[in-house]
């Protein structure tokens, strides 16, 4: 399984790859997880179910969440989007 996350805090992205990487590894699952900077990044490399799960930062710089997340949706109707930020507290995910 393929999983994207997509934050513009290096230190933020490196704690959600370690999640996902601990969460998925302990249940035996064969996982690889590409950290993108921005959703610039993310949509240069994009291909068409490719990912099964976006880890997408709602407040970035460059292109926020929710535009990340609305293109996303466009190309692949599959993928399951979780929103993050940590404006508010440690952690908070939404899941779409």
């Amino acid at each position: 399984m393929k999983i994207a996350v997509i934050d513009d805090e290096k230190p933020q992205a490196d704690i959600l790859y370690s999640i996902c990487n601990a969460y998925f590894g302990g249940h035996k699952q064969n996982v690889q997880i590409d950290c993108f900077p921005d959703g610039i990044a993310f949509f240069n490399s994009f291909k068409e179910n490719t990912y099964k799960i976006a880890f997408v930062d709602i407040f970035m710089e460059k292109m926020n969440g929710i535009a990340v997340a609305e293109k996303l949706r466009e190309k692949d109707r599959n993928i399951l989007i979780v929103f993050v930020t940590t404006r508010y507290f440690p952690f908070t995910l939404f899941i779409t």
